[in-house]
């Protein structure tokens, strides 16, 4: 991996309870957990077919160098971007890199 693709900064966050609602729904907010360098590509042709057999709504691929406790619970931040982790992957389990396929959240209008 080169160290020049992994251009973008982004921020890893997890999922908390803080609290409970009267109904005793969790309220769940996020909270960040690390920033790390990242590559972030949107997904076209051929690979966009393949991780959408993987994340039917995948919109983008994200890498980043291996970070222990990755899991599908976590998301990214890029910005005001935001993207949820649908799959990852240790490419040839070296521990090395982790490759994310994310779906960008569509903000609401305001």
């Amino acid at each position: 991996m080169e160290a020049g693709a992994l251009r973008h900064r982004v921020q890893i966050q997890g999922q908390t309870q803080l609290s409970t609602t009267t109904r005793g729904q969790a309220v769940i907010t996020w909270i960040n957990e690390t920033t790390v360098w990242a590559s972030i590509n949107a997904l076209a042709g051929q690979k966009a077919e393949l991780a959408r057999q993987l994340v039917p709504s995948a919109t983008h691929e994200i890498e980043i160098r291996y970070l222990t406790g990755m899991n599908v619970r976590k998301r990214v931040l890029s910005g005001t971007r935001v993207f949820n982790i649908g799959h990852l992957a240790d490419p040839e389990e070296r521990h090395e890199r982790v490759m994310l396929t994310v779906t960008e959240e569509i903000p609401p209008e305001v």
